[in-house]
């Protein structure tokens, strides 16, 4: 993996900034105002004193996934920070949509046995974005953002999945061209774009075309080199 890393109290004022202009809406928007509160505190040199630090382990408790196990083992006794829970998850900008799904989103090709295809097999495609539980309500949003999908609840997370292949079409397929997804994963689209294609030309019923298709699929997601 390739991490990118701001760490100075200087640079983080500059990162603090964008996010205030430009807001998250996810569960992490709470992750980042309880971090804007260490920040602020570290400023006034606070984190020197006891009283502080104690302060700060207390809101590092209710920040993201919560105390390490040996950050509990240091603080016994620390009462997690009680965690905002008033929060604004209606998606409203399609270019953070475009940015959060090149990075959270999947797309998807499956290509199972079918005895009854001529070919011998089924293709199916699917657009997905899973998250943590914390972020029902942003993955239900979903549906009504793009006026198609399905909500399914899996464990500890929710899962957005578009597999109707005409929505994929005419909603998925036509708002990512206009958005573009980027990074490395404009290639996995554009690679599932061609097979979207292929399906509405009846390609994937053939042998060759659904040759094609398992080359194409094998390329992509964690296939792509």
């Amino acid at each position: 993996s390739v991490q990118f890393l701001v760490g100075s109290v200087k640079d983080l004022e500059i990162i603090i900034s964008h996010f205030d202009s430009f807001g998250l809406i996810t569960q992490k928007r709470v992750d980042f105002e309880l971090f804007k509160k260490v920040f602020y505190m570290v400023q006034k040199k606070e984190h020197l004193t006891l009283e502080g630090l104690h302060k700060i382990v207390a809101i590092r408790a209710s920040l993201n996934f919560g105390l390490s196990d040996s950050l509990k083992l240091a603080f016994p006794s620390v009462v997690p920070l009680l965690r905002p829970s008033s929060i604004n998850e209606k998606i409203l900008e399609p270019y953070w949509l475009a940015g959060f799904a090149s990075a959270e989103g999947c797309f998807i090709i499956t290509v199972s046995k079918a005895s009854d295809r001529k070919a011998g097999a089924q293709v199916r495609l699917a657009f997905d974005i899973t998250q943590h539980q914390k972020d029902e309500q942003l993955i239900r949003g979903l549906v009504e953002f793009f006026g198609c999908g399905d909500v399914y609840k899996n464990r500890g997370a929710f899962r957005y999945i578009v597999n109707k292949l005409s929505d994929l079409n005419e909603k998925i397929i036509p708002f990512f061209v206009k958005y573009p997804i980027q990074g490395k994963k404009l290639l996995d689209f554009q690679d599932w774009c061609k097979v979207a294609e292929m399906m509405k030309e009846k390609k994937h019923l053939t042998i060759e075309g659904l040759n094609e298709i398992c080359v194409i699929k094998a390329g992509i997601n964690r296939g792509r080199n």
